[in-house]
């Protein structure tokens, strides 16, 4: 039987398509025409640019031409060291657009659908910025992205992206500005140790940070589902296998009513309150009064014009879920940028993802912010009548949607800052007020299906 088994995987192996990465023919490295669309975006090869304040969202990277086109989406091929410099430094990513751009930091238009093949000029183009082997890349541009997100990026992610991760539930998904590049319904032999190489380097880290145990046994729960590993033992870092495992599943919220404090209470001297409520907030940026009268008006209220970030307190079991809040009173006619935060450090630094309203533009954008260093990776046009509901949802493999009342408007594909389990809000204001009502943060559910392995 089990020689039969083999047979049938090997037929079934044969059949699918393999990713090309061989030798190919070169030609001078010049700027490729553009190319029709066909219900779908132009992706261009290039490099971020620094924005002192983009559409008032205050200093920050953003694609070439964010200060002008409002949809977009980056596959950010930046490591950690290089996105956490402010305004300094390089960096290159894959950026979409729903029209052809021309800009300076534009190197290449790779094409406007996951199967256009890119000019060898350009691969080449793109293999000696990156300091890659000539010949390294070839293929459609589905199969670029997934090589320079897999084999390209690295778990340490310093100077490279941290790898996007095929999941034995769901494979490997790899989106862009609402396209889906990649969408591999299998998952490899070798993609199975690259799981639990990424969760033993963010065991390790939260263990040596003084995580406490309960948290971690819930994590390492979490990741036993994700990835369908049936004993945990065969998961967690040498060392740490005594360490155990605990039922995973959490929801944190706050409805940010009375608690019985003072009228103009800051949002760090609030409890909780409301079904499933937290137990307190950090705040990781921002200033004194700059979110509080929360029991004289049933809301959290802004108060101040500069940025401001909080963290609930309470961790949750994955790096696998969803923050939402709802934007309650926006008046005084400043530009109110609100929205919830994912994959939040549990310390001072400030890692983490964010939607975020952009109520006088009319956008809703997706920034990863990086030790406090902000980057835009998607943004979409959007007519704000409030109260709206932002939600920000991110898979484990790192795949994250934004909501405006249960809507869905943005997909990007960023693995940046596994292991993290917090949720939180974020924001700022030029002028005006703005409120927060009804905070959620939860783990999403975690499949148990497995798929195809070869």
């Amino acid at each position: 039987m089990t020689n039969i088994l083999l047979g049938l995987l090997s037929i079934i192996v044969a059949m699918m398509p393999q990713a090309a990465l061989g030798p190919t023919a070169t030609t001078p490295i010049t700027q490729a025409a553009p190319q029709a669309q066909s219900a779908s975006d132009f992706i261009y090869f290039g490099q971020w640019v620094w924005y002192s304040n983009l559409k008032g969202m205050g200093p920050m990277w953003g694609p070439p031409n964010a200060d002008v086109v409002s949809d977009y989406g980056v596959l950010d091929l930046r490591g950690y060291s290089q996105a956490s410099q402010a305004g300094t430094g390089t960096g290159y990513g894959l950026f979409a657009y729903e029209t052809t751009q021309t800009h300076p930091h534009l190197i290449a238009l790779l094409g406007s659908t996951p199967s256009t093949t890119p000019r060898v000029a350009d691969l080449q183009s793109i293999e000696a910025t990156l300091s890659l082997p000539r010949d390294t890349l070839s293929g459609d541009i589905a199969t670029v992205a997934e090589y320079l997100l897999t084999e390209y990026a690295e778990t340490g992610n310093t100077l490279r992206p941290r790898p996007v991760l095929a999941l034995p539930s769901t494979g490997l998904k790899i989106g862009i500005n609402g396209l889906l590049l990649v969408d591999r319904q299998y998952i490899r032999v070798t993609d199975e140790p690259k799981l639990v190489e990424a969760f033993q380097s963010d065991y390790r880290r939260r263990r040596l940070a003084g995580e406490s145990l309960t948290t971690l046994k819930r994590f390492t729960g979490s990741k036993l589902r994700e990835y369908g590993i049936p004993d945990h033992r065969d998961l967690l870092p040498p060392e740490y296998v005594d360490d155990d495992v605990s039922r995973p599943r959490t929801t944190k919220a706050d409805d940010f009513t009375d608690d019985g404090g003072a009228a103009d209470e800051n949002l760090v001297n609030h409890t909780p309150q409301g079904t499933d409520a937290g137990d307190s907030w950090t705040r990781i940026t921002g200033s004194a009064g700059d979110v509080q009268n929360i029991n004289a008006t049933g809301r959290a209220e802004n108060q101040v014009t500069s940025r401001f970030v909080y963290r609930m307190n309470n961790a949750l079991s994955s790096d696998a879920h969803f923050s939402e809040v709802t934007i309650g009173e926006v008046s005084g006619g400043g530009n109110i940028l609100f929205g919830p935060t994912t994959r939040m450090n549990s310390g001072a630094t400030e890692d983490l993802f964010e939607a975020r309203s952009n109520t006088v533009v009319g956008e809703i954008n997706i920034l990863k912010c990086t030790a406090g260093s902000c980057s835009g990776i998607a943004g979409t046009s959007h007519t704000w009548s409030v109260p709206d509901t932002i939600k920000l949802e991110v898979d484990a493999s790192g795949n994250h949607e934004a909501f405006i009342n249960s809507v869905s408007k943005l997909t990007v594909t960023d693995n940046a800052f596994t292991g993290n389990v917090n949720g939180g809000i974020t924001g700022r204001k030029t002028a005006g007020v703005g409120s927060f009502e009804d905070f959620k943060t939860e783990d999403l559910p975690s499949a148990v299906r497995r798929i195809l392995v070869y």
